[in-house]
């Protein structure tokens, strides 16, 4: 499968994603064939560069030559090549990767011509059907369908070539600043242990991601421990909540932040901030006012 293969499976949006990131011009009004051929063409005229380079250059034309060609040869399943770790890296940040996709953003960042096939050899996940599979996902056909029904309605997030590597981590979401001052607050305002605030803050990922109920998300925090003092102690977790919402990113949408994915239409799976009033029912679903709850 060359790059013209690989990059019909692509969605028209992010091939017109990928120009831009190529710096290409005159793309705006092309049809999707259009831009196959532009790109496919690109992408040769980018491998075939090196090659006419001033003759001082030869060597390290030859070497980079070389590299580029070295994922074929590591398409061995091993994680540790340049390829495997643009396989790990996507399918933590995409849940899904199509091995088409992973090879034409491959071959766009690193000038390769790596193939689908290539994709799939040196994944080190699992490949069904064309798509890389994050392990958490294995053997989980019914959450796999859900996933895929709702990344249906946004295109990839393509992240830059310098930034790949930031999410060979699949726990790369709990790196982040939004994330542990989340935990943080929890430690603090609630005298738990850090492990268990670190799982109600994946509890808080996982209704961003899924858009739980909210007084599911209440009810299993009260179960934890999380108990609002005061209204203060209330609207100080609603803003780390916002800004938790705000960074994110999500295989829901593709890999990108909720906010991020309010710009694709139709406008589906915006995630709202939960604003509850001093007589309104308690979020945790114990039946009470929320002033005489968690709300005390």
């Amino acid at each position: 499968m060359n790059n013209a293969a690989s990059l019909t499976k692509m969605k028209k949006d992010e091939l017109v994603e990928l120009c831009k990131q190529k710096g290409l011009t005159g793309y705006s009004k092309l049809k999707k064939d259009e831009l196959v051929a532009l790109l496919s063409e690109a992408m040769g005229a980018g491998a075939q560069a090196a090659p006419s380079a001033a003759p001082e250059q030869a060597e390290a034309a030859e070497k980079t030559a070389g590299a580029a060609a070295a994922p074929r040869a590591e398409a061995s399943g091993t994680a540790d090549s340049a390829l495997g770790r643009y396989c790990t890296a996507l399918v933590n940040l995409w849940g899904i990767a199509p091995a088409a996709m992973v090879a034409a953003v491959y071959n766009q960042f690193t000038g390769s011509s790596v193939t689908a096939e290539d994709v799939e050899a040196a994944a080190s996940c699992p490949v069904v059907n064309g798509e890389l599979i994050h392990k958490n996902l294995a053997d989980r056909d019914d959450e796999i369908a859900a996933l895929r029904k709702k990344q249906a309605h946004y295109n990839h997030y393509l992240p830059s070539a310098n930034h790949i590597d930031d999410y060979l981590d699949e726990r790369y979401r709990e790196n982040t600043h939004e994330f542990i001052a989340m935990r943080d607050f929890m430690v603090r305002s609630f005298h738990m242990k850090e492990a268990l605030a670190t799982a109600n803050a994946l509890h808080i990922l996982q209704y961003l991601d899924t858009e739980t109920d909210v007084s599911y998300l209440m009810s299993q925090l009260a179960t934890a421990g999380v108990r609002f003092e005061n209204d203060q102690q209330f609207r100080n977790f609603a803003v780390l909540l916002n800004r938790m919402k705000s960074t994110a990113r999500f295989w829901g949408f593709c890999g990108h932040t909720p906010e991020e994915a309010e710009n694709f239409a139709p406008k589906r799976g915006t995630v709202h901030v939960y604003k509850v009033g001093r007589n309104d029912p308690c979020p945790c679903g114990s039946g009470k006012k929320y002033k005489k709850c968690c709300g005390r």
